[in-house]
C-alpha cells in the first residue's frame, strides 16, 4: 500500500522508512520548511500566512482559472478525506469483530 504525505494537498508518495523513528509521515519537501520556521517568531509566521493568503486571493481575482483550480483541489481533498475516513471507520469496525 502506498504511503502518501500527510500534508493536505501534497500527495507525494513517501519512501520506505518514512516515520519509522516516530516522526510525522511527510515528504522531504514538506518537512524542510519546518527547519526554517522552527526558530522564527510567531509574528513572522502569521505575517507569512497573511501574505500567502493575499497572494492567493490576487491570483484568483486576476485569473479566474486559478479560482477554478483551487476550488477543484478543495473538492478533491474533501472527497479524498471522506473516502479515507470511510475506509478507516470500516477497517476499525471490521477489526473489532
Amino acid at each position: 500500500m502506498k504511503m502518501i504525505c500527510e500534508v493536505e494537498g501534497c500527495g507525494v508518495e513517501l519512501s520506505e522508512g518514512t516515520g519509522s523513528k516516530g516522526g510525522p509521515m511527510i515528504c522531504p519537501n514538506c518537512r524542510s520548511p519546518s527547519y526554517y520556521w522552527k526558530n522564527k517568531p510567531l509574528a513572522a509566521m502569521k505575517a507569512r500566512r497573511a501574505n500567502l493568503t493575499l497572494y492567493g486571493n490576487r491570483l484568483e481575482f486576476y485569473d479566474k482559472r486559478v479560482a477554478m483550480i483551487v476550488n477543484d483541489a478543495t473538492k478533491a481533498v474533501a472527497s479524498t478525506r471522506r473516502q479515507a475516513n470511510t475506509a478507516k471507520t470500516a477497517s476499525s469496525h471490521h477489526m473489532r469483530h
